[in-house]
C-alpha cells in the first residue's frame, strides 16, 4: 500500500515538473460577489432612543413620537438622500415606500444621532433601526432607493453609505436600474 502511493507522488511529481503548474483560469462570468464584511451594519449605541412612527413623509423623513411620552418629532435620516416626491422625481414614491415597509407606521424604531441632533429645519437627524434590528438608513442605500450624503458633522457611517450605493449602482438595484439619468436631489451639499 505504501509503495502504491509512493508511486502515485512520484507520478504527480513527474508531471508537475514536465508540464508546470496549471495556469489560472479565467475568470467565468456570473453573479458578483457577495458583499464584504465591510459592510456589515452597525448596532444601535446603548444610549438610542425608542419611538414609535406615526407617519412616513418621504424616503428619508418620518414622524415619529417617543417612547414613554414627548410630541411627535420630524426625523431625518443621516447619511442618505432619497428622490423627491415633490416635485415628482423619479423613483421617490418607490423610495417612500421602502421606508414605509422598514419603518411600517405604529411600528417601533430605535434611533441614534450622530454628532448634530437636529438640522436647519428643527428635525431630528438619526440613524434608525426598526423592530427587526435591521439598520433603515443603510438598507435604503442597499436596496437602490437613496443616494449617500455627507453633511458634516454626522460622517460616522459615511463610507458605509458610500460602499452600499456603489454595490446598489454596480447592481442596478433600485433607482440604479429604473431610472434613466439617476441624479441626486440638489439641495443643499451634492450627495455621492
Amino acid at each position: 500500500m505504501v509503495v502504491v502511493l509512493a508511486a502515485a507522488l512520484v507520478a504527480l511529481l513527474v508531471v508537475y515538473l514536465v508540464r508546470g503548474p496549471t495556469p489560472p483560469t479565467e475568470p467565468q462570468p456570473g453573479p458578483a460577489p457577495a458583499p464584504t464584511s465591510a459592510l456589515r451594519d452597525p448596532r444601535p449605541p446603548a444610549t438610542a432612543e425608542r419611538a414609535k412612527v406615526l407617519r412616513v413623509y418621504d424616503g428619508d423623513t418620518m414622524t415619529v413620537t417617543p417612547i414613554g411620552g414627548g410630541e411627535g418629532q420630524s426625523v431625518r435620516l443621516i447619511g442618505i438622500d432619497t428622490p423627491e416626491l415633490r416635485p415628482a422625481q423619479c423613483y421617490g414614491k418607490e423610495a417612500a415606500q421602502a421606508l414605509r415597509e422598514l419603518a411600517r407606521p405604529g411600528s417601533t424604531v430605535t434611533l441614534a444621532p450622530d454628532r448634530a441632533r437636529k438640522d436647519r429645519y428643527g428635525r431630528w437627524l438619526r440613524y434608525v433601526w426598526n423592530e427587526r434590528g435591521v439598520f433603515v438608513n443603510g438598507a435604503l442605500a442597499r436596496e437602490g432607493a437613496a443616494y449617500a450624503l455627507a453633511i458634516k458633522p454626522d460622517v460616522t457611517h459615511q463610507d458605509l453609505f458610500a460602499a452600499l450605493v456603489g454595490e446598489a449602482r454596480a447592481r442596478h438595484r433600485g433607482l440604479w436600474g429604473s431610472c434613466p439619468d439617476p441624479r441626486p436631489p440638489m439641495h443643499g451639499p451634492r450627495p455621492t
